[in-house]
């Protein structure tokens, strides 16, 4: 008997929590209805208003560990040769690729100097982490760090798959001075 009590008690104490000075509200009724989904991770990259839309689309790709790296094509059932195409000493994983790989955690390093950046470079999780802190600053050198590092991803991502797929070679002095370009137009048409 005691049991019918107290779920009488909790029922009762929802249906109070669905009224407001002794009237019953659809609103919040509707409201406790609906299911409570997690925040979107890394929403603050995302809605940086400067990233080129291709950019942003391959960040968000990568973010939630999309790109179709050689781990996740084997997966499916492709074959393809496992070797890092910067590094050619490891396999070519999610992870390894962003930022194990020596050859990406440079092109990362000089970007990030440049920006005038000073810590450690870490892991991708670590990395994306401080770059979700930093979109959600609203200062013009943290939105210019952003937008580096959306290009930079897809920058890298297209090399690896321009290396990989049609046999071109790696030019990474054109990329670092692609991305400067892009930065510096970026720059003088906030300026104006």
């Amino acid at each position: 008997m005691e049991h019918m009590d107290i779920r009488k008690t909790a029922a009762w104490q929802r249906l109070s929590s669905m009224m407001q000075n002794g009237q019953f509200l659809m609103k919040k009724t509707y409201i406790s209805m609906m299911p409570t989904y997690p925040k979107a991770p890394r929403k603050s990259i995302s809605l940086q208003a400067r990233i080129q839309p291709r950019h942003k689309f391959n960040l968000w790709l990568a973010i939630q560990r999309r790109l179709a790296t050689v781990d996740r094509l084997q997966k499916f059932g492709i074959d393809i040769p496992k070797d890092c195409i910067f590094c050619a000493r490891d396999e070519e994983t999610f992870d390894h690729f962003f930022f194990t790989c020596s050859h990406t955690r440079t092109i990362w390093g000089i970007l990030f100097k440049w920006l005038g950046h000073t810590r450690r470079i870490g892991s991708w999780q670590e990395e994306v982490d401080w770059i979700n802190r930093l979109a959600k600053r609203k200062n013009g050198r943290d939105s210019v760090t952003c937008y580096t590092f959306a290009m930079m991803i897809y920058c890298i991502w297209h090399l690896r798959n321009s290396t990989r797929c049609q046999g071109a070679r790696m030019e990474t002095e054109k990329m670092y001075r692609e991305i400067a370009m892009h930065i510096h137009i970026k720059g003088r048409k906030l300026a104006n």
